[in-house]
């Protein structure tokens, strides 16, 4: 019948026995009561309607569109070939969106579809919702960053120190494992340090770091949380000079680019010479 703020009524049934409900539009499991007329089967209710479903629902598409239900892998290593063809910047991704998105007013596909809806991309997942409700943040960290989260050095302690200590047994891996996780392994203090560093490294990111150089200046630095003056201006000094030999190897690329091949010099260098003839002499 209509559509308000994320929820639409409908009218069930027909006649005088017909009421009206409203059903929420971010409900992809199978209601009690749904948009079609008479009683639902008691297997269905509680299951996930499935992408096509809460599309048609949405008006988003059309009975009998045919359009895939998500991307596949191969559609992702076409795309990334594709980029890598047409050439990466020094400091981009060679990585891809998993969804092509929309061309020519298209979607790539229902899962793309979906995902854009404004509900939907408000949904949080279970994890924050958890920590949410206890009252506190949560908050990711970025993806292939281990050196951000200080626990991966505490695990790598433990790891560190049941190898240390097992007896090449199940049974001597298990106690190897159960001491590991003791404070006699990684005690507090160790801990607090790893934490120190890792807040270096955010430090380092932070004032424009990268590689090889973030690492130094968190090696370097002595403070607790951040990358101090003194290093980062060496780091800057080291930027300099190495900014100052990549554009000398490239200019001395070029510089050979466009000499002469060394083949060619040399017979033009002989003929000149007059040390080649032409074969009619002999």
């Amino acid at each position: 019948m209509s559509v308000d703020a994320e929820k639409y009524k409908v009218r069930v049934g027909d006649g005088d026995g017909a009421v009206e409900v409203e059903l929420g539009v971010s409900s992809i499991t199978v209601p009690a009561v749904t948009l079609k007329p008479g009683p639902v089967p008691e297997v269905l209710i509680g299951h996930s309607k499935g992408l096509k479903q809460i599309l048609l629902e949405r008006g988003l598409i059309t009975v009998g569109e045919k359009t895939k239900g998500a991307c596949d892998t191969n559609d992702k290593k076409k795309r990334m070939a594709a980029k890598a063809q047409s050439g990466i910047g020094q400091t981009e991704s060679a990585d891809v969106p998993k969804h092509a998105g929309m061309a020519g007013g298209t979607a790539c596909c229902l899962e793309y579809l979906l995902s854009e809806q404004p509900d939907f991309k408000r949904q949080q997942n279970a994890i924050q919702e958890l920590v949410i409700s206890r009252g506190h943040h949560c908050i990711f960290l970025p993806k292939f960053h281990p050196e951000l989260n200080f626990i991966e050095r505490y695990w790598s302690r433990v790891k560190w120190h049941a190898r240390q200590h097992s007896t090449g047994t199940v049974q001597g891996l298990k106690a190897a494992i159960d001491e590991a996780m003791r404070d006699g392994a990684c005690d507090l203090a160790l801990i607090r340090r790893y934490a120190r560093t890792a807040w270096r490294w955010v430090d380092a990111y932070n004032k424009g770091l990268d590689g090889v150089l973030a690492a130094w200046a968190v090696r370097k630095s002595k403070c607790h949380r951040f990358v101090t003056e003194e290093v980062d201006r060496l780091v800057n000094e080291m930027k300099v000079e190495q900014d100052r030999a990549m554009q000398a190897r490239e200019e001395a690329k070029q510089a050979r680019a466009e000499d002469p091949p060394v083949v060619l010099g040399v017979l033009a260098d002989l003929v000149a010479a007059g040390a080649l003839g032409d074969g009619d002499d002999e």
